[in-house]
């Protein structure tokens, strides 16, 4: 047998070795060393005994694959290589079955999802700094849009991004909630204004119109958070459609 040979049947001792060291790992470190309650840091765990039994099994049949010649190879190079292609299958087809899985339940959570509008403004020399002069967030319609020196960046929202804006705006609402005037009495001129409505699963729904100034912003970093996620938003050209 030529050395090339065996070199590519060694390679193959050695990543089928791998394969099965990763599953052995995962299967036994689930099993006997995550604790109850770890919750999504178990699978998380137990793939770490994974890449520790990969990494154990690949050592280990390096040194071996190295020591053996001939017709000795070929014979232990053939079973470990189908044993380590099946489990490969195996692990693809678990792979995308989780990934299929995890995308329903992120579509059906995106649909149980609060409807919720939000309008902001940046007025003055602000507006001159921001990302943004005016801009919209509809997640009834699943749309937003923001204008900036006449250009309009606008486009559909998905469920991630409704998902940031609301936390956005939750954050807001906490403000609201322990002031419902939280700019009253700000020294200052308003710079912005924010105004938003949250359908709730369970009544009264949620909606405030704010007129905001420098100092109400200082003192209350979460009216702010929404300008945040639309900002990042406006900047990111390939969300925008003119």
């Amino acid at each position: 047998m030529g050395n090339g040979k065996q070199r590519i049947l060694r390679v193959l001792v050695v990543i089928s070795a791998m394969l099965i060291g990763l599953v052995a790992g995962t299967f036994i470190g689930g099993r006997c060393c995550v604790a109850p309650g770890s919750g999504l840091a178990g699978p998380a765990i137990a793939l770490g005994y994974g890449v520790l039994g990969a990494l154990a099994l690949g050592v280990l049949s390096l040194v071996l694959a190295g020591k053996l010649k001939g017709v000795t190879l070929t014979r232990i190079s053939l079973p470990v290589a189908i044993i380590g292609s099946v489990l490969f299958v195996i692990i693809l087809l678990g792979y995308l079955k989780s990934r299929q899985q995890t995308a329903e339940h992120l579509a059906a959570a995106y649909a149980n999802l609060n409807k919720f509008w939000v309008q902001m403004e940046w007025l003055d020399d602000e507006s001159s700094q921001a990302s943004f002069e005016s801009a919209e967030f509809n997640w009834h319609i699943k749309t937003f849009r923001a204008e900036r020196r006449g250009e309009r960046c606008s486009g559909i929202a998905d469920g991630s991004l409704a998902v940031k804006m609301l936390t956005a705006l939750r954050a807001a609402e906490g403000v609201v909630f322990r002031e419902p005037e939280p700019c009253a009495g700000s020294d200052g001129n308003v710079v912005a204004t924010l105004s938003y409505g949250i359908t709730e699963k369970m009544p009264p729904n949620n909606s405030a119109d704010l007129e905001l100034s420098a100092t109400c912003l200082q003192r209350h970093p979460g009216l702010l958070e929404p300008f945040e996620v639309m900002a990042k938003l406006a900047k990111d050209r390939a969300m925008c459609k003119p």
